[in-house]
């Protein structure tokens, strides 16, 4: 679905990443510990 959003807003452009790509542990803060991955995934996405 969001692939179809990007596609119709026109003069936008955008990345797609998908979390399960990464190594992201469970937990509430920002960065779980050795080998979480979700302090490293850019965010902007394109950045």
């Amino acid at each position: 679905m969001s692939h179809q959003l990007l596609d119709e807003l026109e003069g936008v452009s955008g990345k797609m990443l998908r979390v399960s790509d990464f190594d992201v542990h469970p937990g509430v803060s920002a960065d779980e510990g050795e080998g979480d991955q979700w302090p490293g995934i850019p965010y902007p996405p394109y950045a």
